[in-house]
């Protein structure tokens, strides 16, 4: 499965792709403020929960 982009699809991509931006531009300067080693393992670790749920489902 991917996301397909066409002309029905592609302005809520783009939502999408601001909310992201905009809520881990949140998180990387409140929470993890001068913490960048936590931000970048709690991305890591995030990306590893998603491909693995990915691949059991």
């Amino acid at each position: 499965f991917y996301y397909p982009i066409g002309p029905a699809t592609g302005f809520h991509f783009l939502i999408n792709c601001y909310f992201l931006y905009n809520y881990s531009q949140r998180l990387e300067t409140g929470v993890f403020a001068g913490k960048p080693a936590d931000y970048c393992y709690m991305l890591l670790f995030n990306w590893a929960c998603c491909v693995i749920i990915g691949l059991l489902i």
